[in-house]
Parts: C-alpha cells; structure tokens; sequence
C-alpha cells in the first residue's frame, strides 16, 4: 500500500473552509493508501504562534519514518506560510528523495498576492518548481497561473464538493428567513447581513459561526435588530437543518475562493445570493440568479428584494436548479474519482 505524508490544518485544530477540504480529501484517500497527518494545530494564531508553528512541524516531521510516495501539502497566500511550507517540502525530499509533491492552492486570491510584490514572486516560484502538482479549485484560476508563466503540466483543475448524503428536494421544509454561516471575522463582511436585517424588517435573519474576533461578533450584536438573530457555530446534522429550512443563504464576502456554504446550500436547494468574486461563477454560471455582480450593499440589497418577490413558482425552479447544479457537476461521487485520479 502506497503511503501519504499530510502536513497541513485539520479539525478540531482549525475549523474552516481549507481544514475542511483538507479533512474531506483525506477521507477518500484512506480507503486505499496508509496516511500520515502531521497536524498544524499551531495556524492562523498571530505571530509567535507562526514560528511555534514552523517549530513543531519540522520536529514532528524529523520524528517520521520515510517510505511516503505522496507529499499532499496547502500552497499558502502569504510570505510567511510559503517559507514554511517550502521548508517542510525540502525536508520531505530529503527523507523522501523521490516523493511526488502535491499542493493544493485552496484559495482565490494567488495573482493578486503573487502580484504584490517582488518577494510574494519569487517564494510562489520557488514552491511551484518544487511541486510536482498544484491543485488548483477552477478553471478560471488554472488559466489565470498559466498566464504568469507557470507550466500548464504542473496545475490540476480539483473542484470542492461537500460530504453530504442526496435526499429528495421536499419545498416543505423551507421557512421564510436568510441564512449565514461563517466566522465572525470582519473580512467575511458580516456587517451587510445585519444591514440587510434592518432594510428587510419583515424578514428573519440567522447566523452562524465561531466568533473568532470577539468585539467584531459583539459589535455585530449590539447593532442587530429584533429580525436578526446571531448565533455561535452549529455542526453536522444541526447545521445542515438550518441550511435546507432557509429560504436564501446569503454570502456578503468580497474576497472567496469558492466557498464549501455555497455547494452545502445548493445541494439542499437552497438558492444562495453572493457576489460574483473568486471562482464562484465558474461554479454557479455566469447568469446564476442570485449572483450579484456590482460589489456594494445597494446591489446585494437590490438582489435580496428582487428575489423575495419571486412567486411560488418561480422559487421552486430556482431551488430545483440549484440542488441540480450541485448533484450534477459536484457531488461527493464525482469529485471523489477526481481525487483518486491526482493520486494515483
């Protein structure tokens, strides 16, 4: 049996769209290869964590035995996660002089960081050459590296999915409140949600998260109206009930790759309102109903109240489209026989 090396973010250490992801690959892989996970349970914690961090990781991997024919590993956005990342693909290769290198570049922001400077060039460079394999989450952005250069050989096109079981679409279950679930962090833009709650007074409003900058979620709070109801994380079965009962789920965020909330609303068909950044609409299409194109809480607004006003009807086919964007183009299945085909 061939053997993993993973190194990288996993819940419960970290809980959010790449550690998911990460964990989900991961569960596909190991009905047919050994797995080794050298968890950073160290990430996204400040500074001192960082080098705590780069620490902890390169003992624990100096501790491991050899023999790994894989390498799977994140391709991180920032200087200081692609030294480190570089430095634990160097020391792989010295236990492992012949193992194939996968990264995986989670995220829809890699020309605009690549782009900032002199430094952010050289280090993304660096690591795509020790690369064997960069998983990339659209076409989109495959196009967009082969534009600065990269080989064309090296970048894989692996759409995200969500583990979720298909059931039949059932419009009863569906009550008349939006939904969001993320972190309480000020980049998610959480503000447009509550702003939204005050436009919309006759509908409710539900989120969900980890409040991960406390006086952001205490700030969000303090300015919700009786209509807006803020919430802490909710999990598997809870989770999923919220997502199928919302009438919309609303994704206010200006930087995504490609969001897994969005592929869990649509394989429960609920339609999902969010602007068209990121690989988004390499997902949901260009003419997606509910994809807002103008970045501003006046177009996002616009949108919410012109989709409130669609008729019984016209709802229903929204939702039907949805659940059928999902289980036909990214459902677990189909993504898990694009996985076993990276590593193969």
């Amino acid at each position: 049996m061939k053997k993993i090396l993973f190194i990288g973010e996993l819940p419960p250490y970290s809980y959010h769209g790449i550690s998911l992801s990460n964990q989900r690959i991961l569960s596909v892989l190991n009905d047919r290869y050994y797995i080794h996970k050298i968890i950073d349970k160290y990430a996204n914690k400040g500074m001192l964590f960082s080098i705590l961090s780069i620490l902890y990781l390169v003992s624990m991997l100096f501790c491991t035995k050899g023999g790994f024919s894989y390498l799977y590993i994140n391709f991180p956005t920032s200087n200081l996660g692609l030294v480190k990342s570089t430095l634990l693909v160097l020391l792989s290769r010295l236990k492992c002089r012949n193992i194939i290198v996968v990264s995986h570049l989670h995220r829809g922001d890699f020309i605009e960081y690549y782009s900032a400077s002199l430094m952010s060039k050289i280090l993304s460079k660096i690591f795509m050459r020790l690369s064997n394999n960069c998983l990339v989450l659209s076409r989109t952005s495959k196009n967009e590296i082969e534009k600065e250069g990269f080989s064309s050989s090296k970048i894989t096109v692996l759409h995200n999915t969500v583990d979720v079981e298909r059931t039949m679409l059932d419009f009863s279950f569906k009550e008349n409140y939006i939904y969001s679930l993320s972190n309480y962090v000020k980049s998610k833009n959480l503000d447009f949600v509550i702003d939204l709650s005050l436009e919309n007074a006759n509908v409710n409003f539900y989120l969900n998260g980890s409040p991960i900058e406390l006086d952001y979620f205490l700030y969000l709070k303090s300015k919700s109206p009786e209509n807006c109801f803020l919430g802490e994380r909710v999990d598997g079965v809870d989770k999923l009930s919220k997502i199928k009962n919302a009438k919309f789920l609303i994704v206010p965020s200006f930087n995504e790759g490609m969001p897994l909330i969005i592929l869990e609303a649509l394989s429960q068909g609920t339609p999902v309102i969010c602007f068209n950044v990121g690989y988004i609409s390499d997902y949901l299409g260009e003419d997606y109903l509910g994809l807002v194109n103008d970045i501003s809480f006046e177009a996002m607004n616009d949108k919410l109240s012109s989709l409130l006003d669609l008729d019984i009807n016209e709802y229903e086919e929204l939702s039907k489209y949805s659940y059928e964007l999902f289980w036909s183009n990214y459902s677990p299945d189909i993504i898990k026989h694009e996985i076993l085909n990276v590593f193969q």
